[in-house]
């Protein structure tokens, strides 16, 4: 599954995803029983460990997500991960694969494409952060644009290959969704405008009406006597 391989570095969209999922998923834990994410995986048959809208989510690709965590986990601490931290990451780690799944299926959905041309055009005018912020093209702490273009338009001195991947397949195809998702909720500045007017504009009308009854027909004749005609 591609996409579970390419479950790194994702833009904030994604993160809030995560969270809220992740929130979602202690609020409903605590009303089964406070069952444990352990319990439930182990209530399934087979190497599935879920599924997501009628697709299986096998054990071996979520199990080693766990195993690529706890050993990152172990390589910044310096100590091993005990057995309660190990079954947050567990709960951290389906959450996000859930949170991935979710917006691949979006994705396609929407039929998003990135091709070729526009990876190359993103990479040389809109690098992303995490090529902003690689100590390669930094200089004196900053980012360098100048010693990233020379990288980019001199591809020999770089594999760029993964990156291009990344960025077609995973990168820019979040990044054109999270725009999608933007551009569909806009409000027009008329409509803005309308209901600003309704909260915030008060009018004042006088009403003065007067029906030919309320007018006597002397005081009529007195003001179109002596008019002047044709």
């Amino acid at each position: 599954m591609g996409i579970i391989t390419s479950m790194r570095n994702r833009m904030q969209v994604v993160m809030w995803t995560i969270l809220v999922l992740f929130v979602t998923s202690m609020a409903i834990g605590g009303l089964v029983g406070g069952a444990s994410i352990t319990d439930i995986f182990g209530q399934r048959q087979g190497n599935e460990v879920g599924s997501l809208n009628g697709e299986p989510i096998l054990f071996e690709d979520f199990n080693q997500l766990v195993s690529n965590e706890i050993n990152r986990l172990d390589s910044q601490s310096g100590k091993p991960v005990s057995d309660e931290e190990r079954e947050y990451i567990r709960a951290v780690v389906w959450e996000r694969l859930i949170a991935d799944l979710i917006i691949q299926e979006q994705i396609e959905k929407n039929k998003i494409i990135v091709s070729e041309e526009e990876v190359l055009f993103q990479m040389k005018n809109n690098p992303p952060p995490f090529l902003q912020n690689s100590e390669a093209f930094q200089s004196f702490g900053r980012f360098d644009l100048e010693k990233y273009l020379n990288a980019v338009l001199t591809p020999d001195q770089i594999d760029w290959k993964p990156i291009e991947d990344f960025m077609q397949n995973v990168y820019l195809p979040n990044y054109k969704l999270q725009q999608y998702i933007i551009n569909a909720s806009a409000i027009h500045a008329d409509e803005v405008l309308k209901d600003y007017k309704k909260r915030f504009v008060n009018h004042k009308l006088e009403v003065l009406h007067i029906t030919d009854k309320a007018i006597d027909n002397d005081f009529y004749n007195s003001m179109i006597e002596n008019r002047p005609t044709r």
